[in-house]
């Protein structure tokens, strides 16, 4: 792991987007609902992009729970059951890269951000680097890495947080603020998006390697294959909807680590 990484708590780039993600997931407490092993196997398809691509009727599906709900101050309650929303998680791997497509019900897309109380839907996923970090944000020696998707923007935001307020945007995150001159031509994290008939799919790819000099500070996901000692990684939700004013803290999460699975 990067010094970058390991040291969040001095001179950490506050930006607009990394505010958003900044508060993915609050002090939450314990969750009713039961936590899922996502499974990403191996394929060899390569055009998972394509959420209608023949792979992903090949690996599971899993259902969901956003069980728990930020409030504008910040506090997370557990929903009753009867109000709690799902998103729907299918994953897969190719040796190089992994990818993930998102899925839930949303009767309107919003997707315009041109005047004030007009916000977009996103989504976030949150993998931790370290194996005690924190689900609210980590923390400055526990830090976690961040995809934040929202409708408007051209590609997912990588973002490292150590702490909750803390964030830093990675090296290959695009991001209008940085120096244009020091963006890669391409991110690394990239994404296609649908809204078909009341649905969002949305499909996240990004490469399994975390090296720092060459896919800023991604979470190195190696399937257990590869490494037997490795292969089960942590992760969770949070998803935002923009037409509910849904935005920075306000949002529902999934109140507890979910699994990754790399076979």
């Amino acid at each position: 792991m990067s010094t970058s990484v390991l040291h969040l708590k001095a001179g950490l780039r506050r930006l607009p987007i990394a505010l958003v993600a900044a508060t993915l997931i609050g002090l939450l407490p314990a969750t009713a609902a039961v936590a899922a092993t996502i499974q990403a196997p191996l394929k060899t398809a390569t055009d998972g992009l394509d959420p209608n691509a023949t792979v992903w009727s090949t690996v599971p599906q899993y259902s969901i729970a956003l069980d728990t709900v930020i409030s504008t101050a910040g506090v997370p309650q557990i929903l009753p059951k009867a109000k709690w929303k799902y998103v729907l998680v299918k994953a897969y791997q190719d040796g190089t890269d992994i990818y993930f497509r998102y899925q839930w019900p949303d009767p309107v897309p919003d997707m315009d951000v041109s005047d004030t109380g007009l916000f977009a839907d996103g989504f976030a996923m949150e993998i931790p680097y370290g194996l005690n970090a924190s689900i609210a944000m980590g923390n400055q020696f526990e830090p976690v890495n961040i995809l934040f998707w929202r409708a408007d923007l051209a590609n997912p935001q990588n973002i490292v947080a150590g702490g909750a307020g803390t964030v830093q945007t990675s090296p290959d995150s695009d991001d209008a603020d940085m120096d244009p001159a020091t963006q890669p031509p391409v991110p690394l994290s990239v994404h296609s998006q649908s809204w078909v008939n009341g649905r969002w799919t949305i499909v996240i790819k990004r490469p399994l390697s975390g090296d720092i000099s060459t896919n800023g500070n991604l979470v190195a996901l190696v399937p257990r294959s590869i490494d037997s000692t490795k292969g089960n990684y942590r992760i969770t939700f949070g998803q935002w909807d923009g037409g509910n004013h849904e935005r920075d803290g306000v949002k529902l999460v999934t109140g507890s680590w979910q699994t990754l699975y790399l076979p």
